[in-house]
């Protein structure tokens, strides 16, 4: 089995809702991506996530992955507003054998809808 090092999955962004009943659903910015997780709170503002999704054709430089599993372990800040938190993402070939992993930090920063009111109101 090969790994492919962590610096070679392209980087993206996303908007995702965590849900009250404990589901995710994310949509990032490349094409066909549509993936749903679910989370757990762990601790005070401490949270984890464990999302799933396709990858139809596989992602750069892993032709052969069709599926990724991503977990996330996310602290709040005091206010709501944003997280921040670390991520290990893995893909897998048709058969389940491991094609490619990527690791890092993640920041996420709440969208509220006030933020539309406020930038109309202005005009």
């Amino acid at each position: 089995m090969s790994i492919i090092p962590v610096t070679s999955v392209p980087s993206f962004e996303t908007y995702a809702q965590w849900h009250i009943d404990r589901l995710e659903i994310e949509t990032p910015n490349f094409l066909n991506g549509v993936c749903m997780g679910t989370w757990k709170q762990i601790a005070g503002r401490t949270f984890k996530l464990f999302h799933v999704g396709w990858t139809p054709g596989g992602i750069p430089p892993a032709p052969t992955s069709v599926r990724f599993e991503l977990r996330h372990l996310d602290t709040v800040s005091v206010d709501g507003n944003s997280f921040d938190g670390t991520y290990d993402q893995k893909f897998f070939d048709a058969n389940g054998n491991l094609v490619s992993e990527d690791m890092g930090t993640i920041h996420a920063t709440r969208l509220s809808v006030d933020q539309f009111a406020e930038s109309t109101a202005s005009r």
